[in-house]
């Protein structure tokens, strides 16, 4: 029989990190039906900021929201995210999909290749994490606003809020 020794690295392994949770991070229980619902929660939080900010909302497999946060922010042109970051909130929350959205200061909805290349690369941890990444919405100055979804940008096989 082995014997096993608990020593101070061992045990860490079993440690548990209590953290206390930013105010703002809890949804409500939000049904989203469709682009327009999610495009105006996201319009809400991040039409009218001076730079990039990027939200995440971590929804069940209903599309209810279970909690949204604002994850980045970034400079008047850009926001750079962490896919990391945006799955272990959602881990914490033990959603299902994500649905993330950042506004353009600018007033454009058109996303740019660093918005459609870092899409990408969530939907693939999202893959290898079992958690679906169903839509990346930006928002303008103005409110108005596109799917990357609705533009047919993301791999055929993602269904989108409605499904």
């Amino acid at each position: 029989m082995t014997q096993v020794t608990i020593n101070d690295e061992t045990q860490q392994i079993f440690t548990v990190k209590l953290v206390r949770v930013q105010p703002g991070i809890y949804g409500g229980g939000i049904e989203l039906q469709d682009t327009q619902d999610a495009a105006e929660l996201l319009s809400g939080y991040i039409h009218d900021d001076a730079s990039e900010t990027l939200v995440a909302l971590f929804m069940d497999t209903q599309n209810r929201v279970i909690a949204y946060r604002r994850m980045f922010s970034g400079t008047i042109n850009a926001v750079e995210f962490s896919p990391r970051e945006i799955m272990q909130t959602a881990l914490l929350c033990n959603a299902a999909r994500i649905l993330v959205g950042h506004n353009h200061p600018g007033g454009t909805t058109k996303p740019s290749p660093e918005d459609l290349h870092s899409t990408d690369v969530l939907i693939e941890a999202g893959q290898v994490l079992g958690i679906e990444v169903v839509d990346h919405i930006i928002i303008s100055s103005t409110g108005k606003f596109a799917s990357i979804l609705d533009q047919r940008l993301i791999e055929a096989g993602y269904t989108g809020v409605a499904s």
